[in-house]
């Protein structure tokens, strides 16, 4: 994806850093951002009087507690006062909200989850339908290495096998459950990406 490979250029030496660092480096930066456009794409003069006449109505509704028509009357400016000033403040969130979806899909799709890298164990998970009963077997590329036995008997619909990851690269998976094959990938790599956690398999009764 083009937008994917414009944010890896601007942003990937951050994704170097620890997580936190990460996660902290960029919300300062979109907080400034959030406030250069809020300061640049709004009219600060006419913000500021739209607040404080808000202010005021809301002084003089409480002083008109025992006059309810005119009462009326003030708080029907107010309203309209708090409309002008929402209106205005919108122009900031309607220039940032596009950016900020698309930037929170590229962070998910690079710390949502830690990847998986040379050398370390880790686990699936076979969930299959609820009621599903048999022995599951799994095979696997060899970047990859089954730890303990490679079938299970499927214990509350699932199967869970423990791995540990040889070489770095992308390495198949395959699971053999009642004369059906499922197979996905699993990426090994020192970098921060990974594949999807979760691949559900349509019409089938399998997550893995």
């Amino acid at each position: 994806m083009a937008l994917s490979g414009f944010l890896d250029g601007i942003l990937g030496p951050v994704l170097l850093l620890d997580p936190l660092w990460t996660i902290l480096i960029i919300s300062l930066a979109l907080a400034l951002l959030i406030t250069l456009v809020t300061k640049f794409a709004t009219k600060q003069d006419l913000m500021k009087q739209l607040k404080e006449e808000t202010k005021s109505l809301q002084k003089q509704l409480k002083e008109l507690k025992g006059h309810p028509e005119k009462a009326m009357q003030v708080q029907k400016k107010a309203m309209e006062t708090n409309l002008k000033y929402m209106r205005h403040s919108m122009r900031a969130t309607l220039i940032t909200i596009i950016p900020l979806i698309l930037l929170f899909g590229w962070l998910q799709s690079h710390l949502a989850f830690e990847p998986i890298m040379p050398g370390q164990e880790f686990s699936i998970t076979a969930q299959f339908a609820k009621g599903s009963s048999g022995n599951a077997v799994l095979a696997v590329a060899n970047g990859l290495e089954i730890i303990g036995p490679a079938s299970h008997e499927l214990s509350d619909s699932r199967a869970v096998f423990a791995l540990r990851a040889k070489e770095e690269g992308r390495h198949w998976i395959e699971l053999a459950f009642n004369d059906r094959k499922y197979s996905r990938d699993v990426l090994i790599t020192t970098e921060r990406a990974y594949e999807p956690a979760i691949k559900t398999f349509k019409k089938e009764p399998l997550r893995a």
